[in-house]
């Protein structure tokens, strides 16, 4: 199913543990959002996005490490990467991106050992630019403030 011009079911829902992922039906508007939002991202990064992780069932959350009241869990996240463009190079393009052109999202994490950007549209958009040196559950830090 098709959820934006980029981005379809299949790729939020992926997993490679052969575990079931399949999000109830309710969900799959969560998704949409998600979409929506990465399509942005998409916009002011200047290309592709791949997803690595999107929704996870209970059990999938689990096996790959997830925090029980994980994003991901609740149909709000996607963790990404950028191909042709290091990490880095998107995350600038992004943090230099007015509010208006980034759109509302709830946090932005730039997973260090990962090399993904954790992208989660959660409804209660706290704009939270935030920093994760080490792998998943491991502590996260705000992003420093920009200077302009």
């Amino acid at each position: 199913m098709q959820l934006t011009k980029h981005f379809d079911l299949f790729e939020l829902t992926i997993t490679h543990t052969g575990l079931a992922n399949e999000p109830p039906y309710w969900m799959v508007e969560r998704l949409r959002i998600v979409a929506l939002g990465l399509e942005r991202i998409r916009a002011v990064a200047g290309g592709p996005v791949q997803v690595h992780s999107g929704y996870r069932s209970g059990r999938v959350n689990r096996v790959v490490g997830g925090v029980p009241f994980s994003a991901h869990r609740l149909g709000w996240a996607a963790d990404v990467s950028f191909p042709g463009r290091t990490l880095g190079a998107a995350v600038e393009r992004l943090r230099a991106a007015s509010p208006r052109e980034l759109g509302a999202f709830d946090q932005l994490i730039v997973e260090e050992t990962r090399r993904v950007l954790h992208c989660s549209f959660d409804p209660r958009f706290r704009s939270q630019w935030l920093i994760q040196s080490g792998g998943p559950g491991t502590t996260v830090r705000p992003w420093p403030r920009l200077t302009v």
